[in-house]
């Protein structure tokens, strides 16, 4: 489904392109999305791998909220508790964090495990204007994270963890994580949207 607008060609002249929604999960009058395509690319924060403080979380509910979502479209977005309370039987090092409330989010390590099987289907294609904006720190770089975009969740004190896991067995997942203040990992808004209220905006 298409919800908002941004920037994707990087032909700006034409005006900003709809954006392309993964439909994750239905919750009766709810349902969770993922934007189908990487967005952007922006470090995770510049000095800490905490959710809650950082600085993509602020652009996410602030400029990108602002800039992708029309005032009548923002009225769809749900602001929801995201709980970030990791399983940390996976590895020692992942850490748990205050709940938070976000209109826009990042997926979590149990909603990634939950919703993609596969390290080809946990993949994602950029846009062109994100490509454009990478802050890779060189070509083979660019090249290594091309697909990869980020999670919500800590690892250690320095480092967040990002997709695609680096491959499955059965209900065992690798995953990577690199340094948070790192601008060449990719960014797939969340949502919750109230189905209602898109339907009586279509209407």
């Amino acid at each position: 489904m298409t919800l908002g607008t941004y920037e994707q060609d990087n032909v700006e002249m034409t005006g900003e392109e709809p954006i392309r929604w993964r439909v994750l999960e239905v919750q009766g009058d709810r349902v969770l999305l993922l934007s189908e395509k990487i967005l952007a690319y922006r470090n995770f924060d510049a000095s800490n791998n905490t959710w809650e403080d950082s600085s993509l979380r602020t652009w996410l509910n602030g400029e990108f909220r602002q800039a992708a979502f029309s005032e009548e479209e923002m009225q769809c977005l749900m602001l929801l508790t995201q709980y970030n309370n990791t399983n940390k039987s996976i590895s020692s090092k992942l850490r748990d964090e205050a709940d938070t409330e976000d209109y826009v989010f990042l997926l979590n390590l149990g909603e990634a495990i939950r919703y993609f099987s596969s390290v080809a289907d946990s993949k994602a294609e950029h846009t062109d204007y994100a490509w454009s904006h990478n802050g890779a720190r060189n070509n083979s770089d660019r090249t290594k994270y091309a697909n990869c975009w980020w999670l919500r969740v800590p690892y250690g004190y320095d480092y967040v963890v990002y997709m695609p896991f680096s491959k499955y067995e059965g209900d065992s997942q690798s995953f990577s994580a690199i340094d948070n203040s790192y601008a060449g990992v990719g960014v797939r808004p969340a949502i919750w949207v109230d189905l209602t209220k898109i339907i009586e905006m279509t209407r």
